[in-house]
């Protein structure tokens, strides 16, 4: 799901040798782009604008569509933006949640941000004040980031009385819908004090 295909070899021109132009890969420029955009931006258009990269390759648009419908990416001259990306599509199976970039990029964002929050109340004991402080937080973080990172998310706490009780370790399962979809993704996640614990 993390793969992303480019057929491109555009010509750039950057710091690297002393500014002298050379022919290379996509790649770096399309992941230096995408680390500069939020999680829940889709690269393409005004947002898959790239500098100092020129001569993409002379596809005819029928050509490029194609290509992008076999979610490889590529990139086009665009007559306002200038150079931009074509696709935001990654390699993934087509019936997988994560065929957007930006898809594996919220969900990401959003998991983070969950074991940001619970990491304070890991490792201590499961009682029903720590466990419904910790749903209240993870409730108000996804309240926060509503319309940001997802469309919609809930957000629950799961455990089962054995050891993971007593070592503190609790499960939480995230259902959301990402940006540009109108899928519902669940994703469980385990949190623990330690990570030698899960």
């Amino acid at each position: 799901k993390y793969l992303w295909i480019s057929y491109e070899w555009p010509v750039h021109q950057n710091s690297y040798n002393n500014g002298i132009a050379y022919r290379g890969d996509l790649s770096a420029v399309r992941a230096g782009r995408l680390a500069t955009l939020p999680p829940q931006t889709l690269p393409i258009g005004q947002f898959g604008r790239l500098a100092r990269v020129s001569a993409p390759l002379r596809i005819h648009s029928t050509q490029q569509n194609s290509l992008a419908q076999l979610r490889l990416t590529g990139l086009k001259l665009d007559d306002t933006f200038g150079i931009t990306l074509i696709s935001g599509e990654t390699a993934a199976h087509p019936a997988s949640d994560y065929t957007l970039v930006s898809t594996i990029r919220s969900v990401n964002a959003v998991m983070d941000g969950i074991r940001r929050i619970s990491k304070p109340f890991l490792g201590q004991p499961h009682n029903a004040i720590v466990l419904a402080s910790m749903q209240q937080a993870i409730d108000g973080y996804l309240t926060a980031t509503k319309n940001v990172l997802h469309q919609k998310a809930i957000g629950k706490i799961s455990y089962t009385i054995s050891d993971r009780v007593v070592l503190g370790r609790v499960n939480v399962t995230v259902r959301m819908v990402p940006p540009f979809s109108i899928k519902e993704i669940a994703v469980t996640m385990s949190l623990a004090a330690d990570e030698s614990q899960l």
